[in-house]
């Protein structure tokens, strides 16, 4: 046969090929033709037989081949006249994932960046289009990883290379976040296409891109990130998050330089992952911006056009040390003058094992730094003490920390603060300038050392103090006035400082002595002058209050200004003594010295002398007040005459003259009245000027002494004395009387005198229930009260009188005792049968007590004869006795309870009642003795009808 076409391909998969052909153009013989499919891997293998002598089939479908491999294939056709072969066809198996990926490889380590180098899959099963490396954080793991957190940048190699991550910050739901670093700068010098991606396996599962550039979004449904080529100079941006959709697609041009993506600031390396995608035609790549001394894994997969391979995760590798990052400003605190407290936490980032902290330290607006202090990297919050001597107060620091690990340090800012104010130090003595007696000129200069603003000064002499202002002036001025002349003063400043609040303190300077001018004395005191006899009189004083100078000196002058005794009798004249009439109203000089007393002796009796001092010092003298003083009264010649008498039951009216000016050599000082009696003595001190006084409080009914002394100051008159009685009164202490009741209608009511009857008692009135009942006269104590009602409470007073008044005790309250009840009405029968009676009853119209009850009593009548018994029934109780007693004399019977009669009326014996002259007693201590009722205490001698009562006399 002639005219064969090679065998072609209907379907090719990754392991199998469907592969048909076609009968040849000529057969060129009769007969059916038979088909044979070969086939081989290369020209140099064997040929592999598939199918053989088939007559009827023109497609085969070939398995267990390999992915993306070539293989050739021919058909030879035969007849019974022979065979023809055709020409070989080279068919292809589909592309499929490849096979196993080994793990990269991490070298050329720095702080940074590291270079990740891999290996090629020994099975391609296709062609590599691109390798995507996956960076871990040592917080996360390959399983975290969710490809809808992936935001992906494709990056067209043609391009310089890039120093950080494209991304865009456009798009519904997209978060702000860091990358690893500031930047993520990626290097693939062979590769022709980038992608890179970042990831986050955080709390929300957000990722943001690194602001700086706008690439559009393309919204890709599939989980598949594939790089989209945009043309020459663009790139086109695919974004996926799983907290939106994106909503953008477009392109955006990255010729720009390298380096001016700018970070997020809400990004955290530590829990994001970042994914680089990178042409397949390269097997190493080099991270960037990856954070200093930090634990990373990686994963590299593989991908042809139709799927992808992930290798194992890496052996975990550390980034190299860098210098810390993000020192904190120290918190400063000044709690003294000369310390500063500096407190601060941990830096944003140590980079590395830390080594130490450093503090340092200068004034502020200088350059010298000084290091105070350094501190092991412990847990923060970290402080720090600065006391150092080199600290002064109220002076303004700056403050800075420096951080040391193993690859270097980093400096902090300068943080200022100010040292609290303290007290001023360097402050002189002032100087001073004596303007005269009371004043002085006082001058100073500010301290040298403030330590705090100066807010004022106080100038002590100590006293008095003076308060003055803060001033900018080098020099300061203050003139005091109101001084005391001559008197020495220690004058120092006292300057106080503050600031910001704070009280730093005072100092005060040492003294500079001055002394003010002399001038005439000052303040003199009122001369004492006292009398001590008729002719004696003891002058005393005291220094001036204020000396004013030196050499102090005393001058007494003294003049008479009244003798009235000299008018009757002018006293003999002594030698020492002039005539009155000489030495009237003129000033005398009595004394020169410096002593502080005198005694002026041969002074006139009872007369007015005036004295004033004069005090001198060396500059000049003062004059005192005048004091007038009298020498004391001569013995009194005659006393007063005295009478007195009662004005009433408790007061009484005495009576005097005042003694001549002679009688009592003086005038009267005080009159001194007495009033005197058995119970009770009480002393009057009057004035002079009166001549009757009325005394009162006295007791009724009472007889009084009365006595008057004139005093004249230094002597009294002898008594003059009188006598007087009170009249009588009203009494006083009445108590209540004490009330025994008797029986059911009387009671005995007691009582005793008034304790105080402030006169004669004429009579007692007995009161129940406000009204009268009756009177006694003063001889009894005693008082029956009848006619009362039984069981019944009674208010009884005693009123007691004397001819002035009377008064009625206090209330005693008594209760009757009860009594049978009376007033008992006749029951009601009805007769309901032969053997039964109704019985109806009221009440007792006078109880005469508590009712205890009712009993129905039931006689049968018979004649009565004198004393006979009978029987009572009580209906429903016991029988009791009952006693029949006749009364002729009325022509009538009495029956009742009891055992005897008495004037016709049954009573009981045994019981308290006695039967006297035919009539019912009560029997409490009396006796019936000759028909008439006594007391039981007399003997009766006979009986009860005929005796008579006689006293017992033991003996006789």
């Amino acid at each position: 046969p002639d005219g064969l076409l090679p065998p072609r391909l209907t379907h090719a998969a990754t392991d199998s090929l469907n592969v048909s052909w076609s009968p040849p153009a000529h057969s060129n013989a009769p007969g059916p033709l038979h088909y044979s499919l070969q086939m081989r891997t290369s020209p140099q293998r064997p040929v592999i037989r598939l199918v053989e002598n088939a007559t009827d089939t023109y497609s085969y479908h070939v398995k267990g081949l390999l992915p993306f491999t070539q293989y050739l294939f021919r058909v030879v056709v035969s007849h019974t006249h022979g065979q023809t072969a055709g020409p070989w066809a080279t068919l292809h198996t589909a592309e499929d994932s490849p096979g196993p990926v080994v793990s990269p490889t991490v070298s050329g380590f720095h702080p940074r960046s590291v270079t990740v180098t891999w290996v090629p899959p020994l099975q391609p099963n296709g062609i590599i289009t691109n390798y995507t490396l996956r960076l871990w954080p040592s917080s996360h793991s390959s399983l975290a990883f969710k490809p809808s957190s992936i935001s992906r940048t494709t990056v067209n190699s043609s391009l310089s290379p890039i120093s950080g991550l494209l991304s865009s910050t456009e798009g519904a739901g997209v978060h702000s976040f860091k990358s690893l670093g500031p930047t993520s700068s990626l290097t693939s010098p062979d590769s022709n296409h980038i992608s890179t991606s970042t990831f986050n396996s955080g709390i929300n599962g957000s990722s943001s891109p690194i602001q700086g550039t706008k690439p559009k979004i393309v919204p890709k449904p599939s989980s598949s990130l594939m790089p989209v080529p945009a043309g020459d100079g663009h790139i086109k941006s695919s974004y996926l998050s799983n907290t939106s959709q994106a909503t953008e697609s477009g392109t955006t041009n990255v010729n720009q330089r390298p380096g001016t993506l700018l970070q997020s600031p809400d990004y955290n390396a530590t829990s994001s992952n970042t994914e680089v995608t990178i042409p397949g035609n390269t097997t190493s790549f080099t991270f960037r911006d990856l954070l200093p001394y930090h634990t990373y894994s990686l994963q590299v997969e593989a991908c042809t056009s139709v799927g992808c391979s992930v290798s194992g995760m890496s052996q975990h590798f550390r980034t190299l040390p860098a210098p810390p990052e993000g020192v904190p400003a120290p918190h400063l605190y000044s709690d003294t003058p000369t310390s500063v407290l500096l407190s601060w936490g941990a830096p944003e980032q140590s980079n590395g094992p830390l080594d130490r902290w450093l503090i340092e330290r200068r004034v502020t607006g200088t350059k010298p730094i000084s290091t105070v202090g350094q501190l092991p990297p412990e847990s923060p919050p970290l402080s720090f003490l600065d006391s150092s001597s080199a600290l002064s107060p109220w002076t303004s620091y700056q403050y800075r920390l420096v951080l040391h690990n193993q690859a270097g340090n980093t400096t902090g800012p300068w943080v200022s603060t100010t040292t609290r104010p303290s007290r001023p130090a360097g402050l002189n003595p002032p100087r001073l300038k004596v303007l005269g007696p009371e004043s002085f000129q006082i001058t100073w200069s500010p301290p040298l050392i403030p330590n705090g603003e100066i807010r004022g000064y106080e100038i002590r002499l100590p006293e008095p103090r003076i308060f003055h202002e803060s001033g900018n002036t080098s020099e300061l001025s203050v003139t005091v006035t109101d001084l005391i002349p001559y008197k020495n003063y220690s004058i120092t400043v006292l300057a106080c400082s503050e600031g910001d609040g704070h009280v730093g303190g005072c100092t005060e300077s040492l003294p500079t002595p001055a002394t003010t001018l002399s001038t005439s004395p000052q303040g003199l005191a009122t001369l004492s002058v006292v009398a001590v006899s008729e002719s004696f009189l003891a002058i005393s004083w005291q220094p001036p209050r204020r000396p004013n100078g030196p050499n102090i000196r005393y001058k007494l002058l003294r003049r008479k200004t009244h003798q009235p005794l000299a008018i009757a009798t002018v006293p003999a004249v002594t030698s020492e003594s002039p005539p009155p009439a000489e030495d009237l109203h003129h000033w005398l000089h009595v004394y020169s010295g410096t002593k502080l007393f005198y005694q002026d002796k041969g002074l006139s009796r009872f007369t007015r002398y005036e004295y004033q001092s004069v005090v001198h010092n060396d500059v000049g003298f003062s004059s005192g007040e005048v004091v007038t003083a009298v020498t004391m009264a001569g013995v009194p010649l005659h006393p007063p005459s005295l009478s007195a008498h009662a004005i009433n039951h408790t007061a009484v009216q005495v009576n005097w003259t005042q003694p001549s000016l002679q009688d009592l050599q003086g005038a009267v000082e005080s009159y001194f009245l007495t009033v005197e009696s058995p119970q009770s003595s009480q002393i009057l001190a009057l004035p002079p000027g009166i001549n009757s006084t009325v005394i009162i409080d006295l007791w009724p009914s009472s007889t009084y002494l009365v006595s008057l002394q004139v005093s004249n100051g230094a002597h009294n008159t002898t008594r003059a004395i009188a006598n007087v009685t009170t009249e009588d009164g009203e009494p006083e202490g009445m108590s209540a009387p004490e009330v025994v009741p008797v029986d059911s209608a009387t009671v005995r009511v007691l009582w005793s005198p008034p304790l105080r009857p402030n006169g004669a008692v004429t009579s007692y009135y007995i009161y129940v229930n406000d009204r009268l009942r009756g009177s006694v006269d003063n001889s009894s104590g005693s008082y029956l009260l009848g006619d009362l009602l039984p069981y019944t409470v009674y208010n009884v007073q005693v009123e007691v009188c004397t001819v002035y008044a009377c008064v009625r005790s206090n209330v005693t309250q008594t209760t009757t005792v009860e009594d049978l009840p009376a007033d008992l009405g006749t029951p009601h029968t009805q007769v309901i049968s032969p053997r039964a009676v109704r019985l109806n009853w009221s009440h007792p119209g006078k109880p005469s007590g508590i009712m205890l009850g009712y009993k129905v009593l039931r006689r049968t009548l018979r004649s009565c004869t004198s004393g006979s018994a009978g029987v009572m029934s009580t209906v429903g109780g016991e029988s009791e006795d009952e006693y029949c007693c006749p009364d002729h004399s009325q022509g009538r019977v009495s029956v009742g309870l009891g055992d005897s009669c008495c004037g016709g009326v049954p009573y009981s014996m045994k019981g308290g009642q006695l039967c006297c002259s035919r009539s019912l007693h009560d029997g409490y201590g009396v006796q019936c003795c000759g028909g008439r009722i006594v007391d039981d205490v007399p003997v009766c001698c006979g009986d009860a009808e005929r005796g008579e009562v006689h006293t017992y006399v033991p003996g006789e």
